[in-house]
């Protein structure tokens, strides 16, 4: 027995609805309900897994730049340093254990001396290092 999984969130249908109705009297039913409902479109809404933003897209290249880069806002991902990812966003590496942040060390080698190190670069004397507020 062939068990197929059923659209439980939803379903998108690529094609020419309008012939589809004109060939077969199930399409012309499913179109006309599609329809009534307006849920019949030219472009597909894609929502960013990361920000719940909302992109509607009508080309393969749209949804390809989609899967591989995410949307246009800031990733915003809060690193252990204190800083936030400066990215747009992005699905390669969603937990940043390879991200090396770009932004300048806000450790202080001592009372006097900040650390001119970028974040993520060790610090030189880096048992002496901590935060001063």
């Amino acid at each position: 027995m062939l068990l197929y999984p059923r659209a439980k969130k939803g379903m998108f249908c690529l094609g020419n609805f309008s012939l589809y109705a004109t060939k077969s009297e199930l399409w012309k039913i499913i179109v006309g309900k599609l329809e009534e409902n307006d849920m019949i479109g030219e472009k597909i809404p894609l929502k960013c897994n990361q920000h719940s933003k909302l992109t509607l897209v009508d080309k393969s290249e749209e949804i390809l730049r989609l899967v591989h880069r995410g949307c246009s806002e800031k990733c915003g991902f809060q690193l252990p340093c204190g800083h936030t990812c400066v990215r747009n966003c992005h699905y390669d590496d969603l937990d940043h254990f390879l991200y090396e942040c770009p932004l300048p060390c806000e450790k202080y080698i001592d009372d006097n001396r900040k650390c001119r190190r970028k974040c993520s670069e060790r610090c030189k004397n880096v048992q002496k290092a901590k935060y001063y507020s």
